[in-house]
């Protein structure tokens, strides 16, 4: 599976209430692309200040140092210290991951 969800057809999906196209009742795109938008600015402020994010049934987004460390330049040679730094991580649940093998969800 080579194909990837850019924001627009998340939104029309989104607005379309998931993939129950049975439902007639959908979500005018402007709203949905602004409720998106909200969610996405949220999940931003709560991993800035370094605060973890439980989503039951999908996953955990934390964030975690990773230590300092020296590095070697496969060109030159040259070993540089790279900095502790913050990094973002995503932690899926068992049922997301049982989603992704089977490719079903229920």
């Amino acid at each position: 599976m080579d194909y990837t969800v850019f924001k627009k057809e998340f939104v029309e999906r989104f607005a379309a209430k998931g993939s129950d196209y049975r439902d007639k009742s959908k979500i005018p795109f402007q709203e949905a692309n602004e409720m998106v938008d909200k969610m996405l600015l949220t999940i931003q402020k709560i991993v800035a200040n370094g605060e973890s994010l439980t989503l039951p049934g999908f996953g955990t987004f934390n964030v975690e140092e990773r230590a300092a460390t020296r590095i070697r330049n496969i060109n030159t040679g040259a070993i540089n210290e790279m900095p502790a730094h913050n990094v973002l991580k995503f932690h899926p649940t068992e049922k997301m991951k049982q989603i992704v093998v089977n490719g079903v969800v229920r």
